[in-house]
Order: structure tokens, then C-alpha cells, then sequence
């Protein structure tokens, strides 16, 4: 009983890290990075309102805009630079 306990707990946190790495967005040169920044500042003021970030964020991740939103906005200003933008994705090995 024991063993089939601990091979389904395994088996389910294999899932999840599939899971996981599935939902982890492919890599973007710093290029891209700023051409999607540029996209999504329609109106060319060189930062992102709220609305123009969630814009760009995929349909099921909109439930989350305020977080994602309030998370990157790391002077509380309002709006998103373009390193505010960037920063998330370099962290994780961007460049």
C-alpha cells in the first residue's frame, strides 16, 4: 500500500513539472523582447498602461493581469518600461 501511495505521489509531480514546463513560454532573444514591447505600445509612449500589458498576455493568463501587472511595475508608477518588461524574462536566463 505504501509503495503504490508513493508511486502515484510520483507520478503526479512528474505531471505537474510536465505540466509546467509546457506553460513556460519559449525563449526570446532580447530582440524579440523589445519588438513585443514596441507591438504593444499602441500608443508610442515608450511604457506599457495596464491596458497595453494585458494586451499581450494570452487569454487564460488574463484572470491574473493585475499581479502580473502590479509585479513587473517595480517603481509603482503606473506603467511598465521597457527594462520593467524585460526583467522577468532575463531573470530567467534571458539576456
Amino acid at each position: 500500500m505504501r509503495n503504490t501511495t508513493l508511486m502515484l505521489a510520483a507520478v503526479a509531480v512528474a505531471s505537474l513539472a510536465a505540466g509546467a514546463a509546457l506553460a513556460q513560454p519559449p525563449a526570446q532573444t532580447p530582440e524579440q523582447r523589445q519588438a513585443a514591447f514596441k507591438a504593444a505600445d499602441k500608443n508610442n509612449d515608450g511604457k506599457l498602461s495596464k491596458e497595453e500589458f494585458v494586451a499581450t498576455l494570452p487569454e487564460q493568463f488574463k484572470q491574473y493581469a493585475d499581479q502580473a501587472f502590479d509585479g513587473r511595475d517595480a517603481n509603482k508608477d503606473g506603467s511598465i518600461s521597457m527594462e520593467e518588461f524585460t526583467a522577468p524574462m532575463a531573470r530567467r536566463g534571458g539576456q
